[in-house]
């Protein structure tokens, strides 16, 4: 998905896959063994997404102007 994403050049695209998807499964199986409440759930997701967001603006290449 992000091989084709026009607004996401990444120098290391499989690391970058690699990381995220580790990211999340952790998170997820985190969640589910925890038997968090519901508000903790929407919490931790909204931290998720915030991690990941900010990974993928840290590892994008630059854009060049002109």
């Amino acid at each position: 998905m992000f091989a084709s994403a026009s607004n996401a050049d990444l120098a290391d695209l499989p690391t970058v896959n690699l990381t995220l998807l580790a990211t999340i499964f952790g998170t997820v199986r985190s969640v589910f063994e925890r038997n968090l409440s519901s508000t903790e759930c929407d919490n931790v997701l909204g931290q998720l997404i915030s991690m990941c967001t900010t990974y993928l603006a840290v590892v994008r290449v630059p854009q060049r102007c002109g």
